[in-house]
């Protein structure tokens, strides 16, 4: 099982695959650690407006404790 952290500097719904994975942070504004499977994923986020668009991604050698973080802005 892979981990990742999706940045952005506000709440957004996270998008992988093309399927909905929730927000990327709480109402605290810390980020969520996202459990998905190892492999090359779509990164995107609902809303748009940011960069870039999407980003395909290859998750592995993840933890919990060590996510793999993908940035937008």
């Amino acid at each position: 099982m892979g981990h990742v952290v999706v940045e952005f500097r506000e709440a957004r719904i996270v998008l992988i695959d093309d399927k909905t994975q929730g927000p990327n942070k709480d109402l605290n504004g810390e980020y969520f650690v996202l459990g998905i499977e190892d492999g090359l994923h779509t990164f995107s986020l609902q809303g748009g407006n940011c960069t870039p668009p999407s980003q395909d991604v290859v998750v592995r050698y993840t933890s919990a404790q060590a996510p793999l973080h993908v940035i937008f802005t």
